[in-house]
């Protein structure tokens, strides 16, 4: 560096086709360093010793310094692996992990063992547990679960304030749609509905669902019966009857506030992350 002192950063992502390094002044901020800037000359800061210094330029600070080259070591440990493999998927659980890992599908990665993670701690609150629920089908889309998740106390970046999700019985495949109203659940259904039987070949037998208003519309009630969907509905106050899907929702929304808070992302970010959960869950139910 300027002093002549080597530093190393640590929690950096390897890039091989930038040719330039780039270094956060919000990530430095966010592990305690202090930024002094004066005269064109910013100063990274930890108490009183200046660690860093760099020029304005272009409006970019350059760093006084030069990088030394060397093997890169992106990854010092498979705990390192296994915490960033946990960080892409979504912060998935250890379990699920694992169901990847023995199918080769997480490169490198011999361990699935995870250490602590605070934004794990943060977002999975513990409560009640649903019971797992008893496959009832042979096959695919032979029964299917759903549940309506809102209102969002923060709208989506898109103005969402609800999603509905679906979950098929027998493969544990998981669909996420958000919504800006609960009316849109009828419609949602039969777009959905349509989606699938064409991609899969199958139909939709059994549905699962509260009672609330969302599904028991005329028109709702109407489309099943002429689709040849039988209804089965869970009794007021006892989501537990609906375990499957509220297990799921709870999962998505625990995984969802854990990405916002390692990222720091706004909660308005919410559907992009329970979106980015919906991926990992048919190896995590």
């Amino acid at each position: 560096m300027f002093d002549g002192i080597i530093r190393t950063l640590n929690d950096v992502c390897f890039i091989p086709d930038m040719c330039k390094n780039l270094i956060s002044l919000g990530m430095l901020v966010k592990k305690g360093y202090k930024l002094n800037a004066e005269r064109n000359v910013l100063c990274v800061m930890a108490g009183d010793k200046v660690i860093l210094k760099g020029r304005h330029r272009r409006n970019l600070y350059v760093l006084e310094g030069s990088t030394i080259c060397g093997e890169a070591h992106v990854i010092a440990s498979q705990g390192e692996m296994a915490k960033l493999w946990h960080q892409c998927l979504g912060h998935m659980s250890e379990k699920g992990m694992e169901v990847l890992r023995k199918q080769d599908l997480l490169s490198s990665l011999k361990s699935s063992k995870l250490d602590f993670c605070e934004h794990c701690m943060f977002g999975k609150h513990k409560r009640s547990a649903f019971g797992v629920g008893i496959h009832r089908s042979t096959k695919v889309l032979e029964y299917a679960h759903s549940d309506v998740w809102g209102k969002s106390p923060v709208p989506s970046h898109s103005g969402k304030e609800y999603y509905i999700s679906f979950i098929d019985d027998y493969s544990r495949y998981v669909w996420v749609y958000f919504l800006h109203h609960k009316s849109e659940v009828f419609a949602t259904f039969v777009k959905w509905k349509a989606q699938v039987e064409t991609q899969t070949g199958k139909k939709v037998r059994f549905l699962r669902s509260d009672n609330g208003g969302k599904y028991i519309s005329g028109e709702f009630e109407m489309y099943c019966e002429q689709e040849g969907i039988t209804r089965y509905f869970t009794t007021f106050y006892t989501p537990e009857q609906n375990g499957v899907v509220e297990r799921l929702n709870r999962t998505l929304l625990e995984r969802a506030r854990s990405m916002l808070s390692h990222s720091d992302l706004p909660p308005k970010f919410w559907a992009e992350a329970v979106n980015t959960a919906a991926y990992g869950e048919p190896v995590s139910l």
